[in-house]
């Protein structure tokens, strides 16, 4: 009988052991999707700023009209993704 109870209570303790063990790694998970979502927001961001920075080396050129309009798209395009 008395073997039979510590089985249980070792049985017991495995299941609350693995328990904390699945909620510590899906907690992980969590914060993990979480930092690789802003990681690629912030590449977004970096790449969308690229690209006004090439839109305005193209419209150096250009007159000054140009410049404003393809600056106000820019701003346009790089405040949607923010």
């Amino acid at each position: 009988m008395q073997s039979v109870r510590n089985s249980r209570l070792e049985l017991e303790n495995s299941t609350a052991l693995g328990k904390t063990i699945l909620s510590s790694i899906h907690g992980q998970r969590e914060r993990l999707k979480s930092a690789h979502q802003k990681a690629l927001d912030m590449l977004n961001t970096v790449g969308m700023l690229n690209f006004v920075l090439r839109l305005i080396e193209r419209c150096a050129e250009h007159s000054g009209d140009d410049i404003k309009k393809i600056f106000s798209i820019a701003i346009y395009i790089h405040n949607l993704v923010i």
